[in-house]
Order: C-alpha cells, then sequence, then structure tokens
C-alpha cells in the first residue's frame, strides 16, 4: 500500500511539472481567442480581435491591432575570427 501511495505521489508531482500552469509562472503567458481556444501563432489573430491574455496571477482582456505580425529576427552568426580579447587557441599536436 506505500509503494502505491508513493507511486500516485511521484506521478501526481509529475503530472504537476508538466502542466501549463507552471510554465506561465516561468514568465510565459497562453493567449487565448474570444472564444476561449489558444492561439498558436500570431498569424491566427486578425486585427481588432479581442483577446484573453492568462498569466500566472491572472487574466488580461487585449484587443490586436491592425499592425501585422513580423517574424522574429534571425541572429547574426557570431565571428569566429580570433579578436585579442577572445584569441582562438589552437590545441596543437597530440604526437
Amino acid at each position: 500500500l506505500r509503494r502505491r501511495e508513493a507511486a500516485v505521489r511521484s506521478a501526481g508531482q509529475l503530472l504537476a511539472s508538466l502542466g501549463y500552469r507552471n510554465v506561465l509562472a516561468r514568465g510565459f503567458a497562453l493567449v487565448r481567442d474570444g472564444d476561449g481556444r489558444p492561439l498558436r501563432s500570431a498569424g491566427a489573430v486578425a486585427a481588432g480581435a479581442r483577446l484573453d491574455l492568462e498569466f500566472a496571477d491572472g487574466h488580461v482582456g487585449a484587443t490586436a491591432d491592425a499592425s501585422p505580425a513580423t517574424p522574429p529576427k534571425e541572429p547574426k552568426p557570431r565571428s569566429q575570427r580570433p579578436t585579442k580579447a577572445n584569441p582562438v587557441r589552437s590545441q596543437g599536436t597530440l604526437f
């Protein structure tokens, strides 16, 4: 009985850790349309649409503006050239 109780407790902890509320607690928000359906992309939001934003501590109503969604910028690749502050060091030969 104790093993089963421990297994149930463990499963409950795992379920709680995977729940979306823990994601909200880390600073994210869940965006829903006016009918309460989750929105997964900016392209699914029409200008003027009523939105519900759920944060860890509550909900906020919002209205989408008319500006088009812009895709996120790609990060620029970092230069691999050595600099005085960060020289590239060679491993040298092992033989």
